[in-house]
């Protein structure tokens, strides 16, 4: 069912977009001021902006929204579907325990460790198993707060985690191409 509602959401954000047709691409996770004030300056009629409502406070937010709007850009809330930073692995955690998850899913992934695949040293995080009903809803309501922040729409990344699916090992096979 989260999956339902996730791909809801997603195909709202597509409504309109005949309109929009993007000529340029901007993305920028991190939240120093002086480069979100080059990234809001250079935004231009078409572009597309991806940046980390985490990283942003609501002025800067608001202001790159503001500009976007203006000028006929899309502000796009980057949104990971395949990991969690280490940063918020506490509020997966806490996430995990109270999610509304059946009795017969909690048992493939009884903890939140379990839904782990590996780490991703690099970017200092978690890859996550997306078969996990409370990752699905996890990643749901990261979505539906990005949408409420009042961006144009999301960028999922980290699809690419699946890959690592395949090279693990200690899984059977059927279960690395589930």
């Amino acid at each position: 069912l989260p999956q339902v509602f996730l791909f809801a959401l997603l195909l709202a954000d597509t409504l309109g977009a005949a309109e929009f047709k993007a000529t340029g691409f901007h993305i920028y996770y991190g939240g120093e001021a002086w480069v979100l004030a080059g990234l809001r300056g250079g935004l231009a009629k078409g572009h597309v902006a991806a940046v980390d409502l985490r990283e942003l406070k609501e002025a800067e937010r608001n202001a790159l929204l503001a500009r976007a709007n203006a000028v006929g850009a899309k502000v796009r809330a980057y949104v990971s579907v395949g990991g969690v930073h280490d940063r918020e692995a506490g509020d997966f955690a806490a996430f995990f325990k109270k999610a509304p998850i059946r009795p017969a899913l909690r048992q493939r992934f009884p903890t939140p460790a379990s839904v782990e695949v590996d780490r991703n040293v690099q970017f200092k995080s978690r890859r996550m198993d997306a078969l996990s009903a409370a990752w699905r809803l996890f990643v749901l309501r990261k979505v539906t707060r990005a949408r409420r922040a009042g961006v144009h729409g999301v960028f999922l990344d980290t699809v690419d985690t699946v890959d690592h699916y395949i090279a693990r090992k200690q899984w059977p096979i059927t279960r690395r191409v589930e």
